[in-house]
């Protein structure tokens, strides 16, 4: 049974809308007590609890206070861009330098294949993270490879598929998207990989985009958004169709239960979609100018949004309700 928690957030409440419709945001930074205000990842563990990447560590906060931890408490690197919990409750971090570690029974394990994998990386960044149900640990590079590395996490445990894409991204499903320099023969087609337990086969998209891709996110088994730079695109039965052009880029996407598309950007805050007819527009902005790296909802229907300048914000789910209206209707 997964733990709840009462958030008990006694910070200002900050609308920084551009629109009329008032969203009860709260901020937490570093005064508050998260290691750092610059928040790359946001991640709800089994428990409840809620975990922060940062450029100074990692951060678990239970709803009253925040409990950060550094290279000092074991973590192989304090830059953290993505966390993931597998099926273990281990909670996997991955980094600046390309070392992986993973948190369990209060104390972190750096991997044994964490030299190797920094290796492979020639000095550019893992893309993504991804544990599988048969505990295989899957890395996407920027320097077109996948990397696998099964149990116990050794060089010798590691393969590595090589210019496969130059960025990659991995998703429950067993699904990379990517953007190729040379899929299929079609220099910079965007293209999906698709693999169980080893690299798969290469499904093409029609769409050809000049840009690299930013995020990616599931909305259901047949449909992905993806964003390259400052178009969002949805990728369907194999094609990859524009659905929106941002003025910024974009750096976060979440669709909620109302099907509207959630957008971080650089420099321009959140954004709001909504679907009218066939086209997606503008329906409100917040958060002024900020950079916006990660959106996420939580067990009681709170959303969290990381800032590259200015921390977390959290809206709880009244304040979603409030914005929705009882009747779903469109409350602008």
């Amino acid at each position: 049974m997964k733990r709840k928690f009462l958030l008990l957030i006694l910070f200002p409440v900050l609308s920084l809308s551009v629109s009329a419709q008032f969203l009860p945001f709260r901020n937490f930074q570093a005064k508050d007590g998260l290691p750092s205000s610059e928040v790359y990842f946001v991640m709800q563990d089994h428990l409840g609890y809620m975990w922060f990447g940062t450029d100074a560590g990692i951060s678990r906060y239970d709803g009253y206070s925040f409990q950060n931890f550094t290279t000092n408490d074991g973590l192989c690197d304090n830059t953290v861009f993505q966390l993931f919990e597998d099926r273990h409750q281990r909670i996997w971090c991955r980094t600046i330098s390309g070392c992986i570690s993973y948190f369990r029974d209060g104390r972190f394990t750096t991997i044994g294949a964490s030299t190797a994998i920094r290796g492979e990386m020639s000095n550019l960044l893992l893309t993504e993270l991804y544990v599988d149900k048969n505990d295989t640990l899957w890395l996407g590079t920027q320097n077109k490879k996948i990397i696998r590395v099964a149990p116990p996490y050794t060089a010798q445990s590691m393969h590595v598929f090589p210019d496969s894409s130059t960025q990659v991204r991995i998703f429950d499903q067993g699904i990379v998207y990517s953007k190729g320099d040379m899929i299929g023969g079609q220099k910079g087609t965007q293209a999906c990989v698709r693999f169980k337990n080893q690299f798969g086969s290469v499904l093409a998209a029609d769409t050809v985009v000049d840009f690299f891709i930013t995020r990616c996110v599931r909305e259901d088994a047949e449909k992905t958004l993806i964003a390259f730079g400052k178009k969002l695109y949805r990728f369907a039965s194999g094609r990859l169709t524009e659905i929106f052009s941002s003025d910024a880029i974009i750096l976060s996407i979440y669709k909620d239960q109302q099907n509207r598309i959630w957008l971080g950007l650089i420099d321009n805050g959140l954004v709001i979609l909504e679907q009218h007819q066939n086209a997606y527009r503008v329906s409100h902005r917040y958060l002024g100018n900020d950079r916006l790296s990660f959106i996420t909802r939580d067990y009681e229907g709170g959303t969290w949004i990381s800032s590259l300048k200015n921390g977390v914000f959290y809206l709880p789910r009244q304040g979603i309700e409030q914005y929705t209206g009882n009747s779903g209707s469109d409350n602008r």
